[in-house]
């Protein structure tokens, strides 16, 4: 079960970033009504041990008929339903929408990122959430999970408090969600990310929208992070 190694009410794992291209998810505090994220939690978990037992036809009432009945797949619907109930708020806190408190969670991903702890690939900074695509730099490396957001978030709450005279207030959600990118779904993640704001209806170009960051070289007409390569394993 995962509420054994889990103990928020987020309903997904986290673990320890290694050179596994990984999409992250994390939100700010009371951005989701809690009862509907204990909703989702329990389908998701439900669904979960339906599919690794293997009882496909049990998962009709969770994924559409197009879909694959693969743990995969159950994970991949149940991210997109976490990401569309944060589209869908209308009256938790939107305070990231501020292009300060954007630039203050760039800096800091950027900041890691010179540190070594991670590789940042791109970065989409929403009003009441955050999506980042990274890894860790060195093939046999490993960040801590726990650590890195740790830091992250603790510097991004003061910061942004700071900036907006919010001296004490909660800022971010217990926990978020990250997805191992399989092979042949780096581009698919990729621009899920950078249309993200197209999809929230928040600009009707997303390559040049002020939220988004994506590595030099990547996609044509993006904002630059760095001017090396990347290499994605499977592609």
């Amino acid at each position: 079960m995962l509420t054994n190694n889990f103990p928020s009410t987020e309903p997904f794992y986290n673990r320890d970033f290694s050179y596994q291209l990984v999409h992250l998810t994390y939100r700010l505090a009371n951005s989701i009504p809690k009862a509907y994220i204990l909703r989702l939690k329990d389908d998701y978990e439900l669904a979960l041990q339906i599919a690794n037992r293997g009882d496909v036809a049990l998962l009709d009432q969770w994924l559409p008929a197009d879909q694959p009945r693969t743990v995969a797949a159950v994970k991949d619907h149940f991210c997109l339903r976490y990401d569309h109930l944060l589209h869908q708020a209308t009256d938790g806190p939107m305070f990231l929408a501020d292009q300060a408190a954007k630039e203050e969670i760039r800096k800091s991903w950027l900041h890691f990122t010179r540190k070594g702890a991670i590789e940042l690939i791109a970065l989409c900074v929403m009003s009441n959430h955050v999506h980042v695509i990274l890894r860790h730099p060195d093939p046999s490396g490993l960040t801590s999970f726990d650590w890195l957001l740790g830091r992250h978030k603790q510097y991004t709450a003061t910061q942004i408090n700071r900036l907006q005279a919010a001296k004490g207030r909660q800022v971010w959600a217990a926990r978020g969600f990250d997805r191992d990118i399989r092979p042949g779904k780096f581009w698919t993640v990729l621009w899920y990310l950078i249309n993200n704001p197209l999809q929230a209806k928040m600009t009707d170009n997303p390559l040049h929208w002020r939220g988004t960051w994506v590595k030099t070289g990547l996609v044509e007409g993006t904002r630059d992070l760095h001017t090396h390569g990347l290499i994605i394993p499977g592609h």
